[in-house]
C-alpha cells in the first residue's frame, strides 16, 4: 500500500485528465482484504474505507456542521450521500452504524441586516421627465452582532451495496458525503505477463 504523496498529485495534474486520488492501496477484491490505515482526512472530515468485498462497500466517516443561534443538524441519514464506482454514481446508502452526535458552542457574530433610515425615490415621471410620484423607502445597512454558534460532530459508518459495481477493472472507489470527496484509488498486484518483442519486418513503434 502507497500514500498518496505529493508526487502523484502533480503527476495528475500534468496528465490534465487523469482522476484525483487521495489514497491508493492494494485492490481489495484482489487480495481479500481493505488496506489500513487508509484513512482521508479535509480538514476536520475524514473517511476511513472499512470494507469492499463482492457485497458491500462501507466508509467509517466522521465530519462536521456549524450554524448559529442553534445546533444543526449532524445525523448521518440526513446528509446527501453518495458512492461513485467507474463513471456511475450510487445514491442507495445505507447507515449501519450512528454514532451520537457531539455538539458544542462558542460565542461569535453574525452579519445582521438593519434598517438605519429612509431614501426617497422617484418612482413616476411625466412626459418632461419631472417626477409626479416620490415615495419614502427604507434604507438599510449590514452590522455584525454577536451570537453564539453551534457545531456539531456526526460521525458512523455507511454501506453501500457493491453486486458488481466494483469489480476488479475497477480503479477507483469515490465516497462523497455533502459534496465533500474522499477518493481511494485501487492499484492491481497481479503483473501483466511480458508480451513479446516484435521482430518481424517494419519499424518498431516509439514508445
Amino acid at each position: 500500500m502507497r500514500l498518496f504523496v505529493a508526487g502523484l498529485a502533480l503527476s495528475s495534474l500534468a496528465l490534465g485528465c487523469s482522476p484525483r486520488l487521495d489514497v491508493i492501496l492494494r485492490h481489495p477484491l484482489e487480495v481479500g482484504q481493505v488496506d489500513q490505515p487508509n484513512t482521508v482526512v479535509h480538514g476536520d472530515w475524514q473517511a476511513t474505507l472499512t470494507r469492499l468485498d463482492p457485497e458491500a462497500v462501507c466508509v467509517d466517516v466522521t465530519f462536521d456542521a456549524e450554524q448559529p443561534h442553534q445546533p444543526p443538524n449532524a445525523e448521518l441519514p440526513s446528509q446527501e450521500l453518495l458512492m461513485k464506482a467507474g463513471d456511475e454514481w450510487y445514491r442507495d446508502a445505507q447507515v449501519v452504524e450512528l454514532r451520537p452526535t457531539q455538539t458544542s458552542s462558542y460565542e461569535g457574530t453574525v452579519l445582521e441586516q438593519y434598517q438605519a433610515g429612509t431614501i426617497r425615490e422617484c418612482t413616476q415621471r411625466n412626459q418632461n421627465g419631472e417626477c409626479d410620484r416620490w415615495e419614502d423607502r427604507p434604507r438599510y445597512e449590514s452590522r455584525f452582532v454577536p451570537a453564539t454558534w453551534f457545531r456539531s460532530v456526526g460521525s458512523g459508518v455507511v454501506c453501500f451495496p457493491n453486486h458488481g459495481r466494483v469489480t476488479l477493472q475497477t480503479t477507483r472507489v469515490v465516497f462523497t458525503i455533502n459534496r465533500v470527496h474522499f477518493r481511494w484509488g485501487l492499484e492491481s498486484v497481479i503483473q501483466e505477463p511480458v508480451q513479446p518483442e516484435e521482430t518481424s519486418g517494419g519499424e518498431n513503434e516509439a514508445s
